[in-house]
Parts: C-alpha cells; sequence; structure tokens
C-alpha cells in the first residue's frame, strides 16, 4: 500500500511541476514566488521516500516468511 500511495504521490508531484513550468512560459507574472517549487518538491520527494518504505517493507516481510522456515506443503496424513 505504501509503495502505491508513493507512486501516487510522486506522479502527482511530477504532473504538479509539469503544471507549473507550462504556467510559468505562459504568464511570466506568477503571483507567488517560491511556494510552487516547495509543494512540488516536497510532494514529489516525500512520494519517492514512501514507495522506498514500501519497498523495504514488501523485502522484509518476504525475509520474514523465509525466516520462518515452514514447509510450502502441509501433510495431511503421516503413514
Amino acid at each position: 500500500m505504501a509503495t502505491l500511495l508513493g507512486g501516487i504521490f510522486s506522479l502527482f508531484g511530477f504532473i504538479l511541476g509539469i503544471y507549473y513550468i507550462i504556467e510559468k512560459l505562459i504568464s511570466p507574472d506568477h503571483r507567488v514566488r517560491g511556494i510552487p517549487t516547495l509543494v512540488v518538491l516536497i510532494c514529489f520527494m516525500g512520494g519517492i521516500q514512501l514507495m522506498i518504505m514500501g519497498i523495504l517493507g514488501e523485502y522484509i516481510a518476504r525475509v520474514y516468511k523465509e525466516t520462518k522456515q515452514r514447509p510450502l506443503y502441509i501433510i495431511k496424513k503421516l503413514y
């Protein structure tokens, strides 16, 4: 879930950055200076961090399952 949410935030930050660049090229007299840059950077970098944490969580979960040393199948009956 963290990987998906991180991807969504990163994509949102990337799209927002493209939007602000196009807006700046169309109308050079921008309303607020500096704030859009901070918003884009926080969204994008926060999304990347969340995505990496999700990947690490998946890795740790798989390592934990493997260290339990449970069999891949359960024998119902012993002869």
